[in-house]
């Protein structure tokens, strides 16, 4: 397998799913040693999470990882950055409010610059230039356990991000001409007012949210549709295996999984064990 890896670097080829997680656990050991170096806070999350407990390491289909931090440990990752350190030579962070980065999502990325990707989902952005990645989401507080209940700044952030959705997005049309129209007329104006824009707003939305460790609920607002009880992420660190290595999950991740999967210890139907990511990755030029 490693022999077929170089192969891959050394011709440019595409990259295959055990390329992929190949790159990406290095990633992670790499974000791993910063954050402890740093005191950050941090958690593998959702499907990452899940594989850590049920396989000791990625769902064999899988093909990204998630970690998710305390809003404030996430914006002192970014300030970090911004001062200098580095996650490593090859790996940057992409999030609103890092220096000389464009922002597209309102969650951050680590990138490793020495791939390529291309999301076929994704309209071609000026500045922007997708590599493999990790994805960093930001955990904020919230007095509501629903979002049917809504809070003002979640209502405000699920608006803004379906602008920014649309505006990065490339448009589809509808099952019949008046669908067409409708989606047409809900594109237009979030294409008129740019990704970036629509970016900044939810970052603006997600600083100003409360710590999640003030409130008894929380969440990531890029996915508001799941709210958590707070006490899911209270304690000390659980260290699970993760191809090898151990690395910090909930403290209380099986009432995490069991509220976000059901019954996680089952695999799912046949038909479900595939990646949810459209894109091509290749290792870039001259790497």
């Amino acid at each position: 397998p490693e022999r077929s890896f170089r192969v891959a670097q050394e011709q440019a080829s595409e990259l295959e799913l055990e390329d992929l997680k190949r790159i990406e656990f290095r990633m992670l050991c790499a974000f791993d040693d910063f954050a402890k170096k740093h005191g950050l806070c941090y958690w593998l999350i959702y499907g990452t999470l899940l594989g850590a407990a049920r396989h000791k390491g990625f769902i064999p289909w899988d093909d990204d990882v998630d970690i998710a931090m305390p809003k404030n440990d996430y914006y002192r990752l970014v300030e970090l950055v911004n001062n200098g350190e580095r996650i490593c030579d090859h790996i940057d962070l992409d999030a609103c409010g890092v220096q000389n980065c464009i922002p597209y999502r309102p969650f951050a990325k680590l990138f490793d610059r020495r791939t390529s990707v291309v999301q076929n989902e994704l309209v071609p952005m000026k500045g922007v230039n997708e590599a493999v990645w990790i994805d960093i989401f930001p955990f904020v507080g919230t007095e509501v356990s629903s979002k049917q209940d809504g809070e003002q700044y979640i209502r405000s952030f699920d608006l803004n991000q379906a602008l920014l959705r649309r505006s990065s997005w490339h448009f589809t049309k509808g099952d019949n001409f008046v669908g067409t129209l409708r989606r047409l007329a809900a594109w237009l104006p979030a294409k008129i007012g740019g990704y970036k824009r629509w970016a900044a707003t939810c970052d603006d939305i997600q600083k100003s949210a409360p710590d999640m460790f003030e409130k008894e609920h929380c969440l990531t607002l890029s996915e508001s549709s799941y709210i958590y009880p707070t006490k899911f992420f209270e304690g000390d660190c659980a260290l699970l295996e993760f191809e090898g290595r151990q690395f910090p999950c909930l403290p209380h991740y099986e009432d995490f999984l069991a509220f976000r999967y059901g019954n996680w210890k089952e695999f799912p139907p046949e038909s479900e064990r595939t990646s949810t990511h459209n894109m091509t990755a290749r290792w870039a030029k001259g790497q």
